[in-house]
This record gives C-alpha cells, structure tokens and sequence, in this order.
C-alpha cells in the first residue's frame, strides 16, 4: 500500500465512526426517497456518494452509483441524440459541456492519484490531450466558467514537470493556470458561451472545485526560489496571493 493509500486509508477508518456523518447520510437516504426536481436529486445523490466514499462505504456508494442511468442514457445525451427540432443545437451543445466536464474529472483523478502517471511524461500527456479538448471546443477563447477546469489542469501539468525536472516547463504550466484564474475571477454572472459548438448551451452548470490562494502557493512548493519570486512579484499576479 503506498503512503497515500495508507493515509486515505486512516482517514475514512475514522470517519466510518463519526456519528453525525452517519446521520447526514441516513438524511440523504431518506430525502432520496422523496419527490424532487432533478437538480436537487442530482445535488443529494453527489453528496451523499462524497459520504459514502470519505466514511470508506464502497458496498453502499456502489450500490447508489450502479442505480443511476449510465452516460449513454444520460439526460444530455438522450437529448442530443432524439431531439431534431430547434433546440437540438441547445441540447448537442450541453451535452458536448457535459461530457467534457465529466472527462476532465475522471481523467485528472486517475492520472493525479497514481504515482505511476503523476510522475510520468504519460500522465502529463494525458492532461494535455484533455486541455487540447477544452481548447478546440472554446476555440474562440471564452471558456466561460471553463477556465476553473483550465486552471485545475495546468496546475496538475505543472506539478508533473516538476517531477520531470523539468523547470522551465512547470512555470510555464503554472502561469497558464494563473492566467486561467484570473479570467474565471472575470467570469460574469449569467455569461454566455460563444464557441460555434456551445454558443447555445443553456442548462449546464458544472460541478467545479473553487481555487484559492493555498491552492496556488501549494503547487509552488516545488519551485525553484527564483521561480516562487518572479510569480509573486509579478504585478499581473498580485491579486491572487493578496487574497
């Protein structure tokens, strides 16, 4: 067991014995048995697998997984597929943001939480083949809320140069992502995509992890001082690590 699997393994041991996580699932069970709109009932059952899964409950986080629908009887996809009147082009839209998300997340686990692929030019390639995704689906550079899964990757990708000693590759991975950040800081409410393939996507709100300053200085750590330096006194950066 590597160290990483050993510390995860600790922490759900312990959370398996927390009362009140027990309790909050047993509230989930019982408000999934209740009618609800989709989004509620897609925000309960997401939250309730992120308690099986910390509490180390893999039979009952299955179990829940394995009673949804598969991806290709999804929502998004059974209406990009069937519908060909004037909102087919809305649907095909929200379901190439869909899809696309949801890659990005499964592909930056499996790449990120093996030692194997973290630390390897193949990992690094595969987080690249999935930003090269993002950036021919927003060709015309408005990634809306899509620049946070930018950030996310170039930050990773960074990382991973780092571990190919690499230098000059990380700052460049770790700039990208901060100019990422800053754009999605920018992102106003409501904004529109504008990419031919996307431009009428509607319904779409994606499940992101909200970055923060820890976020960057953490992935710095690795850095070269000089490097650390030039990020930090760069004026185009200052809002970041002033937060």
């Amino acid at each position: 067991m590597s160290k990483d699997a050993a510390v995860f393994s600790i922490i759900r041991n312990n959370n398996a014995q927390n009362e009140y996580w027990k309790e909050a699932a047993a509230l989930f069970q019982d408000v999934l048995k209740k009618e609800m709109d989709d989004d509620s009932r897609t925000s309960a059952i997401s939250a309730l697998m992120w308690l099986y899964s910390w509490m180390g409950d893999q039979e009952n986080a299955e179990r829940t997984a394995l009673s949804q629908s598969p991806v290709r009887i999804s929502r998004e996809v059974l209406l990009a597929d069937t519908t060909i009147d004037e909102k087919s082009e809305r649907y095909r839209g929200e379901a190439i943001l869909g899809l696309m998300h949801e890659l990005y997340k499964v592909l930056r686990t499996s790449v990120m939480i093996k030692h194997s692929l973290s630390h390897s030019q193949a990992g690094l390639d595969a987080l690249l083949a999935v930003a090269r995704i993002y950036e021919s689906i927003f060709n015309d550079g408005n990634y809306g809320i899509f620049h946070n899964d930018m950030c996310m990757l170039y930050l990773h990708c960074s990382s991973i140069a780092v571990y190919l000693n690499d230098s000059e590759l990380a700052f460049n991975y770790y700039e990208t992502a901060l100019d990422h950040f800053l754009k999605f800081k920018q992102v106003p409410r409501n904004s529109k995509l504008t990419a031919p393939l996307v431009s009428e996507a509607k319904n779409y709100s994606p499940s992101i992890v909200l970055l923060d300053r820890e976020w960057f200085e953490e992935h710095m750590q690795s850095f070269p001082a000089e490097c650390v330096e030039a990020i930090k006194n760069n004026p185009k950066y200052a809002s970041i690590f002033a937060q």
